[in-house]
C-alpha cells in the first residue's frame, strides 16, 4: 500500500505548503513509524520529540535506512515548513497530527465500524467487555481495544499500553476493521487524550465510568486528571455520552457534554440531586436483595421498569453493566430486547474473578479466593466493600494481600493501606511491580497509611511477605474455607516488573497452585 505525502497531510497542513504540492504527491510511502529502529525502506518517519528520548536525534538514522520522508517538530516556527533537500517537513507542534495522518494512511477505519469509547478511572475494562459481550450476543462481530488486549474477546492479543501510540492503535483498528468487526469498545486513557494518541478516532459513544484518585503523578491533581478525562465528551462528531451521574464530576461532564449538544444518558444508583440538561435520558439502577440461585436481580427504570438478572459481582459491576446497556439503547436497541442476554453476561480476567468457582476436594476445603486488579483507594473500596460482605454473609474473615506499584504516585499509597485496614481481618503487605523504584520505598509509603495501633499488634493482624507467592500462599494457608482471601494489584497481569525487568507470574494461577498445597483444615 503506497499513500502520496500530500494526501495524507489534512487540509490545515496543506494550506501552507501548496508551493511543494506537486513534490510531496510525487513522494510516496509504504508505511508509518515513530521507532527509528523500525523504520523500512519508504517509511514516512514521524520524529517525536520525548520526555526520555528526542526523535529528531534519529532523523538522520531513518533517512539513512530509506525513509521517504521525516516529519518533526520546530515550536520556534509559526507554519510548516518543507525542505526538499533534506527530505524534513517542519511543523510548529506534531503530536495532534500524526493520529490523523495515520488514520488517512489506513482509511480512517474508525468511519467503517462503531467505535465507543470508555474513559474513567475504574470500570473501564468491565464496561468494554460487557458491550463487547452483548455485541457478541446481538449477532455483532464485536473487539475490544484497552488494558487486557485488543481483538475479539476469544481471540485478543496483548499489548503494552491501555491506549497505544497513534500509529500502532489506527493499524489494529484497519486490521479490526478488515476482519469484519462492526463495533469496538475502545479504553480510552486519560494520558491517550491529552497525548494526542486517539486523535483520528471518530467515536460514535462516549461512556464515562467514574473519576477518583491516580496518575496524579503525571496530571498533578485531581481536576486536571477529571478535565484530561472529559476531553472524550468534547470530540468532534461524537453523538452520544453515557454518564455516570453518581460520580463527584458528573457536573463537570455534563457540562462539557452539554457545551458540544450531544444526547446524553445517565445513570444512577442514588437519589443524588444533578438536574440533566435538555437532550437527556436518565436510567435509574435498583438493586433487588433477593437471590434467583446465583443470579442478583438488578431494577432498571428508564421511564418504563426493566428486570434483569445477572451473575456479576459487586454493586460498582451493576453500574458498569448499565452503562454498557445504555451504550446499545443509544444505538437504538430496546431495552427489552437485551433483557436475555444479561445473565450469561461474565466479568473479564482479573475483574473480581473466583479462583477456585469449581468443586473439587481442595477447593470445598479452601477459602474463597478472589483476584482483583483494584489499584487506587476507591477501586480496592468499593472491591472490599462487597468481598467483607460475603465474607459476613459466611460468617468468615477476610484476608486482603497487596502492594503499590513503584514509579507512579506515591501519595495514593497510604490512602490504600488505611482503605484495606477499614475492611480486612488480616493484611499481608507484599510487592505488587516495583519497576525501578525502590520495594523498601514502597513499603515505607504503605505502612504509613495504617492505624499506630494496627501496626503495635503486627502478630496476627498485618505482616509484609516481600515474596508474593509466598504472600498468597501464607494467605491461603491461614485462611478457613469459610473465610474470603483478596489478593489486589495486578488482576489480568501475566508478569510480575522487578528492577525493571519482567518475570513471568500470575494471580490466578498462583493462587490455584497454592490452594493444592495447602493443607486441609482440621
Amino acid at each position: 500500500m503506497s499513500k502520496s505525502v500530500w494526501t495524507l497531510l489534512p487540509s490545515e497542513l496543506r494550506a501552507s505548503l501548496l508551493e511543494h504540492e506537486s513534490l510531496l504527491s510525487a513522494l510516496l510511502v509504504n508505511g508509518l513509524s515513530s521507532d527509528s529502529r523500525q523504520v523500512k525502506s519508504g517509511d514516512l518517519f514521524f520524529a517525536v520529540p520525548g520526555t526520555q528520548m528526542d526523535g529528531r536525534t534519529f532523523a538522520k538514522d531513518a533517512l539513512d535506512k530509506g525513509a521517504q520522508i521525516v516529519i518533526t517538530e520546530d515550536q520556534s516556527i509559526q507554519h510548516p515548513f518543507y525542505d526538499s533537500e533534506e527530505k524534513l517537513l517542519l511543523l510548529p507542534l506534531l503530536a495532534p497530527w500524526i493520529g490523523i495522518i495515520a488514520a488517512e494512511f489506513y482509511d480512517w477505519p474508525s468511519k467503517k465500524m462503531k467505535l465507543v469509547g470508555i474513559t474513567g478511572t475504574n470500570g473501564k475494562t468491565t464496561t468494554s467487555f460487557l458491550i463487547a459481550s452483548l455485541g457478541e450476543s446481538l449477532g455483532l462481530k464485536t473487539a475490544v481495544m484497552g488494558t487486557n488486549g485488543y481483538g475479539p474477546l476469544s481471540s485478543m492479543k496483548t499489548q503494552a499500553l491501555t491506549t497505544p501510540d497513534p500509529i500502532t492503535l489506527q493499524k489494529q483498528l484497519a486490521e479490526l476493521q478488515q476482519d469484519g468487526v462492526e463495533l469496538v469498545a475502545m479504553e480510552v486513557s486519560s494520558h491517550s487524550l491529552v497525548q494526542y494518541r486517539v486523535n483520528g478516532c471518530l467515536f460514535d459513544t462516549a461512556v464515562v465510568t467514574n473519576i477518583s484518585r491516580d496518575h496524579l503523578d503525571y496530571h498533578g491533581d485531581i481536576e486536571s486528571y477529571a478535565r484530561a478525562k472529559a476531553l472524550l465528551v468534547t470530540w468532534s462528531g461524537l453523538k452520544h455520552a453515557v454518564i455516570n451521574r453518581d460520580d463527584d464530576y458528573a457536573e463537570l461532564f455534563l457540562n462539557y457534554s452539554q457545551a458540544k449538544k450531544n444526547w446524553i444518558y445517565g445513570y444512577c444508583a442514588t437519589e443524588k440531586e444533578l438536574p440533566l440538561p435538555p437532550q437527556s435520558i436518565l436510567c435509574k439502577i435498583r438493586l433487588q436483595e433477593q437471590k434467583q440461585g446465583k443470579l442478583q436481580s438488578l431494577e432498571l427504570d428508564l421511564g418504563q421498569h426493566y428486570s434483569f438478572a445477572t451473575a456479576l459481582i459487586g454493586r460498582f459491576n451493576y453500574q458498569n453493566l448499565c452503562a454498557a446497556l445504555l451504550t446499545y439503547v443509544a444505538a437504538g436497541y430496546e431495552l427489552k430486547a437485551l433483557e436475555s442476554l444479561v445473565p450469561q453476561l461474565a466479568l473479564p480476567q482479573g475483574r473480581m474473578e473466583t479462583v477456585n468457582d469449581y468443586e473439587t476436594e481442595e477447593t470445598l476445603a479452601a477459602p474463597r479466593v478472589v483476584v482483583d486488579f483494584a489499584h487506587t483507594p476507591d477501586t480496592i473500596d468499593v472491591v472490599l466493600t462487597e468481598l467483607k460482605l460475603m465474607a459476613e454473609g459466611q460468617q468468615g474473615k477476610l484476608f486482603v494481600v497487596f502492594g503499590c506499584g513503584g514509579d507512579r504516585d506515591r501519595g495514593k499509597r497510604p490512602l490504600m493501606a488505611a482503605v484495606a485496614e477499614k475492611y480486612a481481618d488480616a493484611i499481608i503487605v507484599t510487592r505488587d511491580n516495583p519497576r525501578h523504584e525502590s520495594s523498601e520505598q514502597i513499603f515505607e509509603d504503605i505502612y504509613k497509611g495504617f492505624s499506630k495501633a494496627l501496626i503495635k499488634n503486627t502478630k496476627d493482624v498485618i505482616m509484609r511477605c516481600d515474596s508474593r507467592s509466598e504472600a498468597i500462599a501464607i494467605a491461603i494457608k491461614k485462611a478457613a474455607s469459610n473465610d474470603v482471601v483478596a489478593i489486589l494489584g495486578k488482576g489480568h497481569e501475566k508478569y510480575q516488573e522487578i528492577a525493571g525487568q519482567r518475570t513471568d507470574f500470575d494471580d490466578v494461577e498462583t493462587a490455584r497452585l497454592a490452594i493444592q498445597n495447602a493443607k486441609k483444615p482440621q
